[in-house]
């Protein structure tokens, strides 16, 4: 079974220290996308499956992916953008349900 863009989401924010998932969800919080954001308080004292799950539901399928590894970049982890970015091509991940 494919694994779904939350899957790949989950995981790759799984692979970031504390620190640095702590600064993920604050520059997330800062960050206007198609004229949204999600709000800081929602994020707080979210864990890795609810932050992909806000990423989704807030920005679609379609940008979800694209907006984390655009954060992921801002708080210099290119590697796990770029995994990411292989990871979520429109054939290798299934609509998450």
């Amino acid at each position: 079974m494919k694994k779904t863009l939350k899957d790949h989401l989950v995981d790759t924010l799984d692979d970031l220290v504390e620190e640095q998932f702590t600064r993920f969800k604050d520059k997330l919080g800062e960050t206007r996308f198609q004229g949204r954001k999600i709000a800081k308080g929602k994020l707080q004292k979210a864990k890795s499956l609810e932050v992909a799950s806000l990423l989704i539901s807030t920005y679609s399928q379609t940008h979800a992916a694209k907006n984390a590894v655009s954060i992921l970049r801002a708080i210099n982890e290119a590697d796990l953008a770029e995994e990411l970015k292989k990871k979520t091509r429109a054939d290798d991940c299934e609509e998450s349900t």
